[in-house]
């Protein structure tokens, strides 16, 4: 969450994971997708 924190200072911003672990990358990738989905809705609580 917190990349994404970082990210919406700035419309310019860039956010980067760098990581060894698969499964981080596929449980980052599904609460991006999540976040920016709610985001469009106006729901911005998510509850993992």
């Amino acid at each position: 969450m917190d990349m994404l924190a970082q990210a919406e200072h700035d419309y310019t911003a860039s956010a980067v994971l760098v990581t060894t672990s698969p499964e981080l990358v596929i449980r980052v990738k599904e609460f991006i997708e999540k976040y920016v989905e709610g985001a469009v809705e106006g729901i911005y609580c998510l509850v993992p």
